[in-house]
């Protein structure tokens, strides 16, 4: 029968990694882990005539392993008839633990800690051991997208600050994350599935030399991380609105854009190394931009003649892309096939331009990506870069954009701008970070 049923269990010792998985119809859909012997209960919802089973391993793999951690009891409750999950967990005080999967379909289980959903909802209060939250997740090595873990003190901000994570466990598929973070009475994690097309993923990109056919030739570029697409107005407001409520002033009201999905336009130089600093500060990374000895938030600087602006170069936050780690990134990096634009000789197949956008940008990631998977590096905005071109203060862009032709959108080609506070409506950016 359709219904409810709750299970309890606990292991007297633990060395790895003990779990207690439940299966419906032979998919996985919930689990616990445990690190101590005390009982820890978890429930699922099974439809009518469901076949339901409960799988022990050990780590990530399917096997039973041979350390001290081994099932020491588990307790069945009976299946609860005629009531939602949404009754019962009222009733019990506790959160809905059905996870929903992510479009790549990676299976993100549930911890000791409480369940936890990858679009985003927070798990249940977590019970303090020795002054620190600690949570285990795997994460699949084949699946599209990607996962980041946030911490709260208080359910309102969320942020990587103060988290250290650490591999425990790893099979050919998955590895097992443990997180764990310092607090004072209790905390709050949830972890964030990316993947799709308004994502800001970031793409790992291996360092080499660019080679004889760009201006660039013989530059050396250093294994860095590089956003899979522009930066969307979605996620521009998102970040501009906590920005501009935690001391980035300059940003209320700045950019525009076509839809939540389009990249986001008519920013600044300025602004968009203000939004990569807003960005570090809200998921703790160290910012990569200061001014004047203090991380930079307000202010326009540069009409004396010197950008008096300095990146960090230690800093792990967000920042615009060299111009030679942007044509690197560009090219396919070491998997460059030699194409004209980025990811192809056929500049339809890979960007929108004048010959294909009439009525302005599109949507991100509609055209085909590049050989590492990046999207609209030929056409669509524009896009700043770190460098400055001439007497200064005349910072780099390249790309071209939605109105450019054809020749403009080449990787090859460079561009600037005359001014690093000019709100151009063809001009947005793509973050980068370094090397973790």
């Amino acid at each position: 029968t359709a219904g409810l049923i709750s299970w309890s269990w606990k292991v007297s010792a633990q060395q790895d990694f003990d779990w207690l998985l439940c299966e419906v119809d032979g998919q996985e859909v919930a689990g616990i882990s445990t690190k101590s012997g005390v009982w820890q209960t978890q429930v699922v919802q099974v439809p009518t005539g469901a076949n339901v089973r409960w799988v022990y391993r050990k780590d990530a793999s399917g096997s039973a392993g041979e350390d001290a951690g081994y099932l020491a009891d588990v307790a069945f409750s009976s299946f609860t008839a005629d009531q939602s999950f949404s009754q019962w967990a009222q009733t019990h005080g506790v959160t809905d633990p059905q996870q929903r999967m992510p479009k790549s379909g990676m299976q993100a289980m549930f911890g000791w800690l409480g369940g936890f959903r990858v679009d985003g909802d927070a798990i249940p209060d977590i019970i303090v051991t020795q002054g620190r939250l600690t949570y285990r997740y795997p994460v699949s090595k084949t699946a599209d997208g990607t996962q980041q873990i946030l911490y709260s003190p208080d359910m309102n901000s969320w942020s990587t600050r103060r988290i250290s994570q650490r591999i425990v466990s790893e099979d050919a598929d998955r590895v097992v994350i443990e997180v764990t973070a310092p607090t004072g009475t209790k905390g709050f994690f949830k972890v964030i599935g990316g993947g799709d097309k308004t994502s800001l993923g970031m793409v790992s990109v291996q360092g080499g030399t660019l080679p004889q056919s760009s201006e660039l030739a013989g530059t050396v570029v250093a294994t860095f991380q590089i956003g899979r697409t522009e930066v969307t107005w979605a996620e521009w407001q998102e970040v501009r609105d906590w920005a501009v409520a935690n001391g980035y002033t300059d940003l209320a009201g700045i950019g525009s854009g076509s839809g939540p999905d389009h990249p986001v336009h008519s920013v600044s130089w300025y602004d968009a190394v203000k939004w990569g600093n807003a960005k570090s500060e809200k998921e703790g990374l160290v910012p990569a931009y200061r001014a004047s000895g203090a991380t930079y938030r307000t202010g326009d600087f540069g009409y004396n003649g010197t950008l008096e602006v300095t990146m960090d170069s230690r800093a792990n936050g967000y920042r615009l892309p060299t111009e030679a780690e942007w044509e690197w990134a560009a090219r396919g990096g070491s998997t460059d096939g030699g194409f004209t634009y980025s990811g192809s000789n056929v500049l339809d197949e890979v960007a929108w331009y004048w010959n294909n956008s009439s009525d302005g940008t599109k949507t991100v990631s509609t055209k085909a990506a590049n050989e590492l998977g990046l999207h609209d590096m030929s056409g669509n905005v524009w896009e700043w870069c770190q460098d400055i071109a001439a007497y200064g203060y005349y910072p780099r862009r390249r790309g071209g954009s939605a109105g450019s032709v054809d020749d403009v959108c080449a990787v090859s080609h460079r561009g600037f701008s005359y001014y690093p506070d000019g709100r151009i409506t063809s001009i947005g950016f793509r973050v980068a970070r370094n090397a973790d």
